[in-house]
């Protein structure tokens, strides 16, 4: 069905909401990403004008000439047509926006929105908001701190292996991590995820030595190549990716990329036989849209998952509603093809909610998680990894990131032969790796010979084995103790 859109001009609306992030205060607002503010449609508005915005400062917490430009190249793109209302009832946080905004990466402008007496009012009317008001912070929380740490830390210059592709097969990432450590190359951050049979794996690489992006041309080649033997495997029939992109990009959404374009979501089986997932679709008629609903288990970051998938398959996020119901979200989304049809045939529909299916289950964890936090080297990944490998177990999901000489790794495991997961590996692969990336302890000399009248009482605590050597003082206590007749025994 063909719709003709008639939208209004919301020039001086957009001015005014962008104009706002100088005005609000903190104690209401709303803060979401460019991607979110206008379903994703004006990411690539942002990727196309990048350079042109930095002229006017981009990441400056309070450059209106910045904001001005923004909402003029939207508006100019056809691409921000949403009401304020519309845009309000993506996403609702509190006081953390103010901070957030203060604090964001140049690569995630933040649009905080003052809201209107009609955005509160249609805040009240919205069933679990305020109720989950804390939930949300926390989420935003959580968001802010990771957002914060990974681009500082990849603030300089790197080489992003973007894009790998594969089959999914135990102890790929160890061969992935080991190829990279023979190369010298330094992992400053990864994010790898599985889904149907598939691997897709963003990673952030810089030379060892220098700190700084690969600059020999033919070491790249080798790499890649080598890469992708490794990707291929023996029974890949579907291919693989790799590829070498300097600077940054967002893990998340190129991952997403990589595997809807992998068409990772053909083959699955109808979301209808998990209980803890439904998804239907049913087309609006009178108001020309096509009414996606969503119930699934609460999770961070499922909105942005949903909207990145829905963006790649080239349709437009009118406006939609979210609603918490104890451990589950219920998510309806009002979408539409870019020239204004509806969802029509049976077929399409279907290839709607499968995408649904696999943009959410990517990231949904599988397994048990495990955490390491430790000083970072070269070859820390391939060891880590080559210890899973070796006890039966397979990675479903990895994150990694670094903070000066720390590095933060978060792994979801499984066991290789699909059966559960026995706490007994899990239990020997923590003692494996501690033994591994623990320095080697030391002794500790305590001596108070030079201090004799010193005050207080010298302890050593919770030492299970040790040794200690005093001077001729023990043998003259020991003398003069048993001079009063008391029972002393000296050890060997």
């Amino acid at each position: 069905m063909r719709r003709n859109v008639q939208e209004r001009d919301m020039s001086e609306e957009v001015h005014l909401l962008l104009s706002s992030v100088d005005l609000c205060g903190g104690g209401f607002g709303i803060v979401m990403t460019s991607d979110v503010l206008c379903g994703s449609r004006s990411k690539r508005v942002l990727e196309n004008k990048f350079d042109e915005l930095r002229l006017y400062g981009l990441g400056s917490s309070k450059t209106s000439n910045w904001w001005k430009a923004l909402s003029d190249e939207l508006l100019e793109e056809g691409y921000l047509k949403e009401t304020r209302r519309d845009m309000y009832r993506f996403v609702s946080v509190g006081p953390v926006g103010k901070n957030f905004l203060q604090n964001a990466s140049s690569w995630q402008v933040p649009i905080m929105i003052t809201p209107s007496p009609e955005m509160r009012d249609e805040e009240s009317k919205q069933s679990g908001v305020t109720d989950n008001r804390a939930n949300l912070l926390a989420l935003q929380q959580e968001s802010q701190s990771f957002c914060s740490l990974e681009m500082r830390e990849l603030g300089r210059a790197s080489y992003t292996l973007d894009g790998q592709l594969g089959a999914d097969r135990p102890g790929l990432l160890y061969e992935i991590f080991a190829v990279l450590t023979n190369h010298n190359c330094n992992i400053v951050a990864s994010e790898a995820w599985t889904h149907n049979t598939r691997v897709a794996s963003v990673v952030y690489v810089t030379d060892h030595d220098t700190l700084w992006p690969i600059n020999d041309n033919q070491k790249l080649t080798v790499m890649k190549e080598q890469l992708q033997n490794v990707l291929r495997g023996a029974e890949d029939s579907r291919g693989v990716k790799t590829n070498f992109s300097l600077g940054l990009t967002h893990k998340d959404r190129r991952l997403h990329q990589i595997m809807f374009a992998d068409r990772d979501y053909e083959g699955f089986s109808d979301c209808s036989v998990d209980s803890k997932l439904n998804i239907s679709i049913a087309n609006c008629v009178e108001k020309g849209y096509s009414v996606v609903n969503i119930r699934c288990l609460d999770r961070p970051k499922p909105l942005y998952d949903i909207v990145c998938t829905i963006t790649d398959m080239q349709y437009v996020v009118s406006h939609g509603t979210i609603d918490s119901d104890g451990p589950f979200a219920n998510k309806e989304y009002y979408i539409r093809h870019m020239d204004g049809c509806t969802l029509d045939t049976e077929g399409e529909k279907q290839r709607v909610i499968k995408c649904m299916e696999a943009a959410i289950k990517r990231r949904s964890p599988q397994g048990i998680r495990l955490e390491l936090c430790t000083t970072d080297r070269v070859g820390l990944l391939s060891e880590i990894t080559r210890v899973f490998r070796e006890n039966g177990l397979s990675i479903a999901n990895a994150r990694v990131t670094t903070q000066g000489e720390k590095v933060v790794n978060s792994f979801y495991v499984t066991n290789m032969s699909g059966g559960p997961m026995d706490m007994r590996i899990i239990e020997a692969v923590r003692n494996e790796i501690g033994k591994q990336i623990l320095s080697r302890l030391r002794g500790i000399d305590v001596n108070r010979n030079s201090m004799p009248d010193v005050d207080g009482v010298t302890a050593v605590r919770d030492v299970a084995n040790w040794r200690v050597k005093e001077t001729e003082r023990m043998v003259a206590l020991f003398t003069e103790l048993q001079k009063l007749g008391a029972d002393v025994v000296m050890g060997s």
